[in-house]
């Protein structure tokens, strides 16, 4: 379990604008094991997914501006689904989860369905707002809600099943997020959100139902992923990635920083780890890429 480099050995790719493997404010990324492709989301103004070999190599993408099946509004978390290898995209201003079919041929990925949508709800199923989406072993589907302060589960046919949080209600107490930001899961399928205005880890199991711990911080966390020895990594709006112990959430490291020279970053808007465990860092503000 050796460290993370702290300077991008595995590479650093991409820069701003509107053209093939350019970026306007990439946000998640995800590592499918399916193609053994990276899948970046841009929040920007580019309304769209990307996808790159494992070496930052340019692919394809996905979508175009609009609230139709295959568009976007601003997408911020992607994921693929276990067992299906379906694509799950978070779409920050469509207030909806847009399913795709996946394939080795960019042509033939096809929006599916959707969960949510088309505007802004309290009620379960809907959303304000989605920030992020994961799924855990068993292709259930678990997706951090920024406006509605909750994370909301569903099974792997994306129906609903549980809340987590006080829908509509920001607060700090252990039932509480405010402002969720990313979320992600553990070997065990234990869930860790991304509590930004609450700067903590809030931990949760499988299930949703109860609640185990908190992780405070220092600052507010942007992004969180689990890596393939279960270390938790945590990417704060101080432009800091922090990497935790997973049995006892001890601190092994602390690296980055304001800028943009390689293995410094400006918002770290999201994390993921390839299947050789290359740590995948979406680097908003800089428009880029770094792999660690």
């Amino acid at each position: 379990k050796e460290n993370i480099s702290e300077t991008p050995e595995q590479g650093v790719f991409g820069r701003y604008g509107s053209g093939p493997g350019q970026f306007n404010n990439p946000s998640g990324v995800c590592f499918d094991n399916s193609t053994s492709r990276i899948m970046v989301a841009e929040y920007g103004s580019n309304h769209r997914i990307q996808l790159f070999d494992r070496k930052g190599g340019y692919v394809g993408m996905l979508g175009t501006k609009g609230n139709g099946a295959g568009q976007f509004q601003n997408p911020l978390g992607v994921c693929v689904q276990p067992k299906t290898n379906n694509i799950l995209v978070a779409e920050y201003n469509n207030h909806r989860v847009q399913v795709f079919s996946n394939a080795m041929n960019c042509a033939d990925i096809k929006s599916k369905h959707t969960i949510g949508g088309p505007n802004a709800s309290q009620d379960t199923g809907k959303f304000n707002c989605p920030y992020d989406v994961t799924c855990n072993s068993q292709g259930h589907v678990i997706v951090a809600e920024y406006k509605n302060h909750r994370v909301q589960i569903f099974d792997e046919k994306c129906e609903f099943v549980r809340v987590i949080g006080t829908t509509g209600q920001a607060g700090s107490a252990n039932n509480q997020l405010n402002s969720p930001y990313s979320v992600c899961v553990d070997s065990e399928d234990r869930i860790f959100v991304a509590d930004y205005d609450n700067y903590r880890i809030s931990v949760w199991s499988g299930d949703g139902q109860q609640f185990i711990k908190h992780i405070p911080l220092s600052a507010a966390p942007y992004s969180v992923v689990i890596d393939r020895y279960d270390r938790l990594i945590v990417g704060l709006n101080n432009n800091t990635l922090i990497v935790y112990d997973h049995a006892n959430m001890k601190q092994l490291q602390s690296f980055g920083g304001d800028g943009s020279q390689p293995g410094q970053f400006d918002r770290i808007y999201g994390l993921c780890v390839t299947d050789d465990n290359t740590l995948v860092v979406s680097d908003c503000s800089n428009h880029r890429i770094q792999m660690f």
